[in-house]
C-alpha cells in the first residue's frame, strides 16, 4: 500500500494535483515516521490504514466545523483517503460475522467483546467500523 500512495503521489506533482498532492505527501511522511518511530522498522499495510483511517477521522470531524467553500476540498481529500482503504463490509455481513463469533464464543460476559473484536481487527483489519461492531455486539449482549 505504501508504494501505491507513493506511486500516486508521484503523479500528483506530475499533474499539478496540489490537493492530492500535498495531503499525500503529508500521508506518506506520517506513515513512514510511524514505522520508524516505531524502532525504524518497515512499514506495512497496517501502518497505511492506520495513518489513513487517522486522516479521515479529523477530516470528517472538520467537515462539521467548516463553511461550505472549504467542503469541497474535505470532500475531496475524503475521496483520496478512501480510494486506499480496503472494501468495508456492510452492516449486515459485519453482523453475520459477529453472530457467527457469538455462537463460536458461546459466552455471554463482557469478556466476549474484547474475543470479537480481536478476532474482526485480525481477519478484517480496515474493513468495517469499530463503533457499528461495538453498537452490534452490545446489542447481541442484551438479548
Amino acid at each position: 500500500m505504501i508504494n501505491q500512495i507513493k506511486q500516486d503521489l508521484m503523479i500528483a506533482r506530475k499533474e499539478k494535483n496540489e490537493i492530492e498532492k500535498l495531503l499525500l505527501s503529508t500521508l506518506y511522511s506520517d506513515i513512514m515516521m510511524l514505522a520508524k518511530n516505531d524502532g525504524n522498522r518497515k512499514t506495512n499495510n497496517d501502518d497505511c490504514l492506520k495513518v489513513i483511517k487517522k486522516f479521515i477521522k479529523s477530516i470528517e470531524e472538520n467537515i462539521k466545523i467548516v463553511k461550505n467553500e472549504e467542503l469541497s476540498n474535505l470532500n475531496t481529500e475524503l475521496e483520496i483517503l478512501n480510494r486506499y482503504l480496503p472494501e468495508q463490509l456492510s452492516e449486515k455481513e459485519l453482523r453475520d460475522i459477529i453472530q457467527y463469533q457469538f455462537q463460536i464464543a458461546n459466552d455471554q460476559s463482557n469478556k466476549v467483546i474484547g474475543l470479537i473484536m480481536n478476532y474482526l481487527k485480525k481477519n478484517n483489519n480496515g474493513q468495517f467500523d469499530m463503533k457499528l461492531a461495538s453498537k452490534i455486539i452490545r446489542e447481541l449482549l442484551t438479548k
